[in-house]
């Protein structure tokens, strides 16, 4: 019987054969069994921040393991923890052997490495390719916002970060961020909305939060009530994250709120944070205008720790401050001073400023040397400085010319945003409007959002006619947000320039009549007054107006307004 005997060889093979499948079996599932091990060990000591123990268990799954990618992204993961600065090349080329779109955490780890570093290069590909699928993930949102504002895309970071709100209202680092940008804005309103969001953010009990408590202390322009500074004083004081600069902080609300103790204030802050932080004391008395005091103990043992820079420029500015220029003079021309000759000269010709009892209408020659010297130095700050010096002494030539010069030095946006408007204010001393709309739109160019250069915008267009056929209603949204603004005269003066005096008329009635001290609104109300016939109203805002201090587009229209009114008067 061939087919039997055949049959029973084939199989007296069949036990090794299952034998051998059991086996294959059972290696198989050893080894997934192995590799879930290994990450699920791994994965529990990258969240118990045992970090250095992750890598073994990421080698072992990198060499024997499928799945290498997942393990070098929790390996990268480990390796950010134990030496950021050296993972980024790890981290890059993680992101050029897989997409971040298919390892969120591997990109938003290398935006963070790339924020921390202070290099955005890399950083647009990575958000490109996260933004389809991570555009609701608030920490994805942080870090774009956060990229934003370092490239001073200030409309864009609110955009973010409003989004971001909208999915985590009680984002306390958001919150943070979108305060601090509000306060960029140099606007009572924004100020307002800013306090707010960093009220909001402060409940945060970390780093965040004490950033929020600080903000508040140290922002001038954020209104603070005695019920604010009280609550302020106490938070700071409790946090659990306090420093020097924090409790000085809280001093400077403490001497707000009881000035009688004063004395008493300063000397306990002097104890307990001079000998420690001599130059953070010495900046402390200067903000709060502690000028002897300062002076006592720069020189007193407490301020020993003070480097002789350190301790030669804080008493250069007591000196100042509280108008000791003689002293002041003293310091700066000693063969020793450590500033540059473009600092010294400026503050000389601040001294000379000073002392100049006879008012001169020209520019000092010590002016004249200091800006020669910043100007050839390219010295953004002393430009910037000896600009507001020649606007202040109603040099107005020079001070143009200064500003002119200090924007051109300036190295980035925020510094350009800060010498515009001292340069715009030159040009209309002078009376070049047209000039005055170049700058406020180049000022809108760095700053999109700016209410107050919006102001002027629509203004100068409507004095101009450029363009003349603009919508008066486009200024509408602005005072909607402001209403008790000075916007509100531009957008009557908007009204009349269109004609339509009625709306004019009625928007000047809602104007806060303290605005009526600004020659550009009194003219307003003078020619919205005259086209309405109301003489008697138009000789009353004309009394108040001195026509030298308006424009010579503002002038033609005085002319004429008086005119009528003048015609009138004699019938």
């Amino acid at each position: 019987m061939p087919y039997a005997s055949n049959r029973l060889g084939r199989m007296s093979w069949l036990p090794f054969v299952l034998l051998l499948l059991v086996l294959v079996g059972l290696l198989g599932s050893g080894y997934w069994i192995w590799q879930g091990y290994e990450f699920s060990r791994a994965f529990r000591l990258l969240k118990a921040g045992q970090y250095a123990e992750v890598i073994p268990h990421t080698e072992r799954l990198i060499a024997f393991g499928p799945d290498k990618m997942r393990a070098r992204v929790i390996q990268v993961r480990a390796l950010i923890e134990i030496d950021a600065k050296g993972s980024i090349e790890e981290l890059t080329t993680l992101l050029a052997q897989g997409s971040a779109k298919d390892h969120p955490e591997i990109g938003l780890a290398f935006l963070q490495l790339q924020l921390d570093a202070d290099r955005l290069d890399g950083v647009d590909e990575v958000l490109q390719e996260l933004r389809t699928k991570q555009a609701a993930n608030p920490e994805f949102l942080l870090l774009q916002a956060k990229i934003q504002i370092r490239r001073e895309e200030q409309r864009e970071a609110f955009s973010t970060l409003e989004q971001l709100l909208s999915v985590d209202s009680q984002n306390e680092e958001a919150l943070l961020l979108r305060g601090q940008l509000l306060l960029r804005q140099n606007n009572r309103a924004a100020d307002i909305q800013a306090k707010s969001n960093l009220r909001q953010a402060s409940k945060h009990k970390g780093e965040v939060g004490m950033s929020a408590l600080l903000t508040l202390a140290a922002s001038p322009g954020i209104p603070l009530f005695d019920s604010d500074r009280e609550w302020l004083m106490r938070r700071i004081r409790e946090h659990s994250r306090g420093t020097p600069i924090s409790r000085l902080l809280a001093d400077t609300q403490q001497l707000n709120l009881e000035p009688g103790k004063r004395a008493a204030i300063i000397a306990e802050a002097i104890r307990r944070e001079g000998a420690k932080e001599p130059e953070l004391v010495a900046k402390w008395l200067l903000s709060n205008s502690a000028y002897a005091e300062l002076l006592v103990f720069l020189q007193s043992p407490a301020s020993g720790q003070l480097d002789e820079t350190g301790r030669w420029s804080a008493q250069l500015m007591a000196y100042m401050q509280s108008n000791d220029l003689e002293n002041a003079s003293r310091l700066l021309n000693r063969a020793d001073q450590p500033i540059s000759e473009a600092r010294r000269t400026t503050l000389l010709a601040f001294i000379g400023s000073g002392q100049d009892t006879a008012n001169s209408k020209q520019a000092t020659q010590l002016w004249r040397d200091a800006y020669a010297q910043a100007e050839e130095d390219g010295a953004f700050n002393e430009l910037l400085a000896l600009g507001q010096l020649a606007l202040r002494k109603g040099w107005q030539e020079e001070a143009a010319a200064c500003l002119k010069t200090a924007i051109a030095a300036a190295k980035n946006s925020r510094e350009e945003l800060a010498a515009i408007p001292l340069y715009l204010a030159a040009l209309t001393m002078q009376g070049k409007t047209a000039d005055a709309l170049v700058v406020v739109h180049r000022s809108l160019e760095l700053s999109p959002d700016d209410v107050g250069m919006l102001n002027n915008q629509y203004y100068l267009e409507a004095l101009l006619d450029d363009p003349a056929d603009a919508d008066p209603h486009r200024i509408a949204p602005l005072v909607e947000q402001s209403p008790a603004s000075v916007m509100r005269s531009t957008y009557s003066f908007l009204l009349w320039k269109a004609g339509l005096l009625d709306q004019a008329q009625e928007q000047f009635d809602l104007l806060n009549k303290q605005y009526l001290s600004i020659g550009s609104c009194r003219l307003g109300g003078l020619l919205i007054a005259v086209d309405q016939k109301d003489y008697p109203a138009a000789a009353n805002l004309m009394k108040g107006l001195d026509p030298a201090v308006l424009m010579p587009e503002e002038a033609v229209l005085y002319d004429q307004a008086k005119s009528v009114l003048e015609a009138h008067q004699a019938l």
